[in-house]
């Protein structure tokens, strides 16, 4: 009986893979294991995805993920890329078993073996979408970390979901490198390199993201089709490419495009650090650097030196306010005029800002470490809101690795001077 969480082209595919199954020529007894091996596969499917009942999994993304690990190989390009449903089920599955290929993927032993790979994969693409949720699960098997589950919030979770096929190499390294809990034949050192490898390459997936486009803006299909090629490589077929090869790859080769230049392009071009869409996310990696803890309820962002519209509270600002509006708005818009907080600000003047945080001290309300940063300025000046926003991009710079900015550059790109 189909599953409720089934989705067409799964389905699709396991009537596809039982009828093909019925048509090999072999004994009627293989015929039977076969059948019965499918079926059962398709229950630890339907079983994975439909875990979490809150949140069911998107059948047709694991089914491409899996393409793409198990069935896709070097020499494929965009088009084949984007219609692998068309591939699966006219060249890897089609009907016409005098027109298969080099691999019959029906044939007893083959057959064990993918669908050995996709039970183990489907447990892995929950563990994805719901790093947290295997915890408490006894049935998943494979070990983890906090630094990893960290990183799969993160890269799920990334905004306006860029970078998001990253997942699919995300899969390919945990089929291929993640330990089992038990037997897993490793010492404690081999045990401890082997997952601090997994962590170094999800800082990289997630550092390639933030460059490409976080702070570059680049188009959301940047190094797609390279990263689909890379799962073929690292899991399954062609060359023997190790850690250290895909994590240079990561770090060097794909992000060679960047420039400092164009991130200060991308940042200003609308309502500066107010509207970039990595705003909340650069915020958010600044309190935890500081040691805060982000809670499951969102902070808002808010301004110290508030927008024009507040003209009369800008006015108690007085070392900003005594420039020409364009100027004025640079530092409003500017990185170091801005925190995070979970408790309601209004425009104030800063003494007032600075004795609502004391308060929310006092009664033992949430603060944000951002919140209590505001507690270490005297006063609220120009200089403060560039030395501030200084030392959040450094902090940025450095936990990511990023490349090294000019002083003229973080200039620029605090305040938008020419």
């Amino acid at each position: 009986m189909k599953h409720a969480l089934a989705g067409v082209h799964t389905e699709r595919l396991k009537n596809r893979v039982l009828y093909i199954v019925s048509k090999q020529l072999t004994v009627a007894s293989t015929i039977d294991r076969s059948r019965k091996k499918v079926n059962q596969s398709w229950l630890e499917v339907y079983k994975w995805l439909g875990r979490n009942p809150t949140q069911a999994m998107d059948d047709d993304a694991f089914l491409k993920a899996f393409w793409l690990l198990y069935f896709s190989h070097s020499k494929m390009v965009s088009t084949d890329f984007k219609s692998y449903q068309k591939h699966l089920f006219t060249i890897d599955f089609q009907l016409d078993q005098q027109e298969m290929g080099s691999i019959n993927y029906a044939d007893y032993s083959e057959l064990t073996q993918w669908l050995e790979s996709m039970r183990k994969a489907v447990a892995l693409w929950y563990f994805i979408n719901n790093p947290y949720a295997v915890d408490t699960d006894e049935d998943f098997v494979y070990m983890t970390t906090s630094a990893i589950q960290k990183s799969l919030l993160r890269l799920s979770n990334f905004p306006r979901g860029y970078g998001k096929y990253m997942l699919n190499l995300v899969l390919a390294v945990l089929m291929r490198d993640l330990p089992v809990k038990e037997d897993h034949g490793l010492s404690d050192f081999e045990l401890q390199e082997r997952l601090a490898s997994i962590e170094r390459l999800f800082f990289a997936m997630e550092r390639h993201n933030i460059m490409c486009f976080l702070l570059q803006g680049n188009n959301s299909t940047l190094n797609v089709e390279d990263t689909f090629r890379d799962i073929n490589f690292y899991y399954l077929r062609g060359r023997a490419h190790n850690n250290e090869y895909l994590f240079n790859v990561l770090m060097e080769s794909r992000v060679e495009h960047f420039r400092w230049k164009e991130v200060i392009r991308h940042i200003h071009k609308g309502g500066r650090f107010k509207t970039w869409v990595g705003l909340d996310y650069f915020l958010k990696g600044i309190e935890e650097s500081m040691g805060g803890l982000l809670e499951q309820t969102e902070p808002k962002v808010y301004l110290v030196y508030p927008e024009e519209d507040d003209y009369e509270v800008r006015s108690t600002y007085k070392d900003i306010n005594t420039m020409q509006k364009v100027n004025r708005d640079r530092y409003s818009h500017s990185i170091g005029n801005m925190f995070l907080a979970y408790n309601r600000y209004e425009a104030n003047p800063f003494d007032k800002i600075q004795h609502k945080v004391q308060n929310a001290v006092k009664y033992e309300y949430r603060v944000s470490k951002l919140e209590l940063d505001l507690l270490e300025y005297p006063t609220w000046t120009k200089e403060n809101i560039e030395a501030r926003g200084r030392k959040m991009m450094e902090a940025f710079i450095e936990h990511w690795e990023l490349p090294m900015i000019q002083e003229t550059e973080m200039k620029r790109l605090l305040l938008d001077e020419v």
